[in-house]
């Protein structure tokens, strides 16, 4: 029983986990998308392509940010090239996901 009980708990928050990547996630992809599309002529950091090129790499990103799978620093430098705001975001996104969801 106390199995169940718990697996129920444990779907809810992986649940509230997806929610959250996938917000942050297409918002990110959104924003390097018109960045490199706005500035096509200029060369940008690799790590901009590498972490959000398109949805299912931001989507890995955001993840391995949060479990240690890549340092949280090496994405949120691509991000600080689209403005002090998306860097924001990302440690709002790093704070809400170790403190919030995955700390119940």
């Amino acid at each position: 029983y106390a199995l169940m009980s718990s697996f129920r708990t444990l779907l809810c928050s992986l649940l509230i986990l997806f929610f959250v990547m996938y917000f942050f996630g297409v918002f990110f992809c959104q924003a390097a998308a018109e960045f490199r599309w706005e500035d096509m002529e200029t060369q940008h950091s690799e790590g901009l392509e590498e972490f959000f090129g398109d949805l299912p790499r931001t989507f890995l990103s955001l993840f391995m940010s949060i479990t240690s799978g890549v340092s949280w620093q090496l994405c949120f430098l691509p991000l600080m090239e689209l403005g002090w705001v998306y860097g924001a975001l990302f440690i709002a996104y790093i704070v809400l996901c170790l403190f919030g969801v995955m700390n119940v």
